[in-house]
């Protein structure tokens, strides 16, 4: 199980786990997903970020603010250093590739830190792709989501935990639409409160749950795809 820590209400969620993490801007996706990853740093979980709207540096930077990176297991795919010509070559905690256009690319990126992870024997891994907003304006919303469907079945082979976030309100028509059939599952978290409500996205169904929706200790119920949505629904 992952523990997904105080800002989702200490929830824990099944190894496999995707979680779509959507708000309006200035919601505080980002940061909701960052303390995600930073709870797991915290207890030895390998962390892993493919960034489209910040470089790897700026990714550094926030995550040391959370928890000391020093000795974290932490992997980067930059797809935005290259974008402002700036030539930065591989190392060890940094991938990069040329925007956030290059789907294929940004997934054999990642495919390599998966590798390194498993020869290293690490097997818990906690992953954020931020953002899928960035992503849509330079690749067509289907190919966007079926990248993420990939990423989310390698996430889910790894037993890992995925959290991809999404800014609403100002995204393409039809995304929120395409996210409902690529995840199946939704939370709904408006601060540290989870809020439960139904409705169908292009014929997936929704859910989304509530504390007390939560099995005993903390876990959510087991859906096709262990995927799910959470929205943050706060200030930054």
């Amino acid at each position: 199980m992952y523990d997904l820590g105080p800002e989702f209400g200490n929830a824990s969620v099944d190894p496999g786990t995707n979680l779509l993490v959507s708000g309006p801007p200035l919601s505080g996706v980002r940061r909701l997903s960052l303390e995600a990853l930073a709870h797991g740093g915290r207890t030895d979980d390998a962390v892993l970020v493919i960034t489209t709207r910040y470089s790897a540096q700026q990714v550094l930077a926030d995550l040391e603010t959370l928890v000391d990176t020093d000795n974290l297991v932490l992997g980067v795919v930059d797809c935005v250093t290259r974008r402002q010509n700036r030539a930065y070559e591989d190392d060890r905690r940094v991938k990069y590739v040329t925007s956030p256009a290059a789907l294929t690319r940004i997934g054999i990126k990642f495919s390599e830190f998966i590798k390194e992870l498993r020869v290293r024997d690490i097997e818990r891994t906690r992953v954020v792709l931020d953002s899928l907003s960035t992503m849509l304006p330079y690749a067509n919303t289907e190919s966007a989501f079926k990248f993420v469907h990939v990423l989310a079945g390698q996430i889910d082979d790894a037993d890992a935990l995925g959290l991809h976030t999404l800014r609403t309100g100002g995204t393409r028509r039809g995304t929120t639409a395409y996210s409902g059939g690529t995840v199946r599952r939704t939370c709904n978290c408006h601060g540290n409160a989870w809020t439960r409500s139904t409705s169908k996205s292009r014929g997936w169904p929704r859910a989304e749950y509530q504390r007390s929706f939560l099995h005993p200790g903390g876990r959510t119920p087991r859906s096709p795809g262990r995927s799910s949505v959470v929205r943050a629904d706060r200030s930054a």
